[in-house]
């Protein structure tokens, strides 16, 4: 039997999934580029890292939750599914912005405000986007720059690419720390469901983009909120997949084109 996948971390990943009441059926990127290529610095300036706080017996510490985009100076564009819980609340996380390893690379930020989609549905993944405010404004450099948005909808068959620290393999216990990427191709929605099976055909709405590509090769736990990109344009946010990780069956991300009004009405930003 095919499951989802909820592309979280750790703990997090474990707790999403009773609570969004998948029963193991779906699965949220909070994993990691399954395959995929080695990021150069700078490669891929509009990436960040959601970033979770930790108290543990020797304080507090941070670790990689999500992906996402940096898309101005303050907003970050992300998946609703990694601001829930201990993450609903900013104080708990930090985004992690210029770096291609999360543990040498990057400066951190605060964020004061976390604004989820008002339409999100945990149990069909519709509208699964979040924006992220940040407390004090981004500079712009070399390895830190936004990325624009695409608001006309995609074909089936382009060449995409998307990029996170997410597993590289399935049974990996240890979390990746360097940036990855991986081409893959977009699917139609009628073709997504017939590749995907009627049993979780349901996943695939007008806010939901498929893609494809070989055996072992796809998204993976830390991947989800990251970004899914086309001539340099954000066209998607990693959202889910089928388990296990690089299965070769499609998987799923937020449709950005659906959502560019309302990704304008919160930040106040212009579309092309």
């Amino acid at each position: 039997m095919l499951s989802v996948k909820v592309l979280l971390c750790g703990a997090l990943l474990l707790t999403m999934a009773v609570n969004f009441a998948l029963s193991g059926i779906l699965h949220f990127p909070n994993e990691r580029i399954h395959g995929g290529q080695l990021a150069r610095p700078g490669q891929f300036p509009y990436i960040v890292s959601i970033m979770t706080l930790r108290q543990t017996e020797n304080g507090t510490r941070v670790h990689h939750t999500c992906g996402g985009s940096i898309i101005s100076e303050r907003w970050i564009v992300t998946a609703v599914h990694c601001t829930q819980q201990n993450n609903s609340n900013p104080a708990n996380i930090r985004v992690l912005v210029g770096a291609t390893n999360v543990v040498t690379d990057g400066e951190v930020y605060e964020v004061e405000r976390i604004i989820n989609h008002p339409e999100y549905n945990s149990t069909h993944l519709l509208f699964d986007i979040s924006l992220l405010y940040l407390s004090q404004p981004l500079e712009w450099s070399e390895t830190v720059s936004p990325i624009s948005l695409k608001g006309q909808t995609i074909d089936r068959g382009v060449r995409v690419l998307t990029i996170g620290w997410g597993l590289t393999e399935q049974n990996n216990t240890h979390t990746p720390v360097d940036l990855r990427y991986l081409h893959m191709y977009t699917l139609d929605d009628d073709d997504c469901r017939e590749r995907i099976g009627n049993e979780l055909d349901r996943y695939v709405t007008n806010t939901t983009l498929c893609t494809v590509r070989g055996a072992g090769q796809g998204v993976c736990n830390g991947d989800a909120g990251g970004p899914l990109v086309a001539n340099n344009r954000l066209i998607g946010i990693t959202s889910w997949t089928i388990r296990p990780c690089g299965s070769g069956i499609p998987g799923g991300f937020t449709r950005i084109s659906v959502l560019t009004d309302w990704i304008f009405e919160i930040s106040g930003l212009a579309t092309a």
